[in-house]
């Protein structure tokens, strides 16, 4: 199954989170160094107990996917720091396994952040550079009790 790569935009992206990007309205605060806009997502409702910041790196691989994640007591944003690639997401409601039509694939670089809601189908990004570094924000215990794998019998080409 070949797919098609999307480019994130808020409406496209609700079904898996909220999209974090630089507002297109002026900046809260400018002068002739620096703009700055104050309050582009709000964090209160953020579904983390003890939340930390974790560090990924990415490395160039297959574009195949055969397997999925998701986290059900949390949720996660991925800052994306370097490189480009795929960021390929499932809704909670579905399984990514015996519905693989339901898998967007986002060509994602760092212009944007990324909310996924707790339950959202995830798997490590593709980077299309030689590797993507993020900063993650996750629960503090998720890697100890929050990880729900599920593999595919057939797997996903992306590319």
């Amino acid at each position: 199954m070949n797919t098609r790569l999307l480019t994130p935009s808020a409406d496209i992206f609700a079904p898996f989170g909220s999209l974090i990007q630089m507002p297109s309205e002026k900046a809260t605060v400018s002068t002739e160094f620096f703009d700055y806009w104050h309050n582009v997502c709000d964090l209160s409702s953020l579904e983390m107990k003890e939340p930390v910041v974790g560090f990924l790196r990415v490395v160039k691989r297959e574009f195949v996917l055969n397997k999925m994640e998701k986290h059900v007591l949390s949720d996660e944003i991925f800052i994306p720091l370097t490189g480009y690639g795929v960021f390929s997401l499932c809704p909670a409601e579905n399984d990514p396994s015996k519905e693989p039509d339901k898998i967007t694939h986002f060509f994602i670089g760092s212009e944007s952040a990324f909310l996924l809601r707790k339950g959202t189908w995830h798997w490590a990004p593709y980077p299309l550079t030689d590797e993507m570094r993020f900063l993650i924000i996750v629960d503090k215990a998720t890697v100890e009790r929050d990880i729900h794998i599920v593999e595919f019998e057939t797997p996903v080409r992306i590319l």
